[in-house]
């Protein structure tokens, strides 16, 4: 079992899982103006990795318009990208559920997100505020897209 995982955003986090490993994470910056150019960042993504299984995490609707047209260009992109892999089509998970699973409350905020990776994989990934230490750009959008992958690895097992 190969994943990519996907927290789809301005900045993208990813997760790589194989085997049930985190393998590495990171993350791809977007830009909503160059779609192309975005796309072509994750065919990259999607060439390297080679993932067998791609899981995004779906926010479903915001009261944001932009960031709810970015959000759903974004997430055109990465269909198109792993169609052409022979990918399609990408899982997803939501919000609410990710955060039931991954720490017990729906309601989870960024840093307790944070902390669940600290906690599982030592990742050292901080939320922007009301964490131990300030995290940097992209650090909640990595460990958004480690959970994602998590989730996805227990998902999929169990179907197996």
């Amino acid at each position: 079992m190969n994943i990519l995982a996907l927290d789809v955003g301005k900045t993208t986090g990813w997760a790589h899982f194989y085997e049930h490993k985190l393998v590495a994470h990171g993350v791809v910056l977007c830009d909503r103006k160059k779609p192309l150019f975005t796309l072509e960042k994750f065919r990259a993504l999607f060439t390297v990795i080679d993932p067998s299984h791609i899981f995004v995490e779906d926010v479903g609707f915001s009261r944001f318009t932009l960031a709810h047209a970015s959000y759903w260009q974004l997430r055109t992109l990465i269909e198109v990208a792993a169609d052409e892999k022979g990918r399609a089509p990408v899982g997803a998970v939501g919000v609410t559920a990710l955060k039931k699973w991954a720490t017990g409350s729906g309601k989870a905020k960024k840093h307790d997100m944070c902390a669940e990776v600290r906690r599982r994989y030592g990742v050292e990934l901080f939320a922007w505020k009301d964490d131990e230490k300030r995290g940097k750009r992209g650090d909640e959008d990595q460990a958004d897209a480690i959970l994602v992958g998590a989730w996805a690895a227990c998902k999929l097992e169990k179907n197996l």
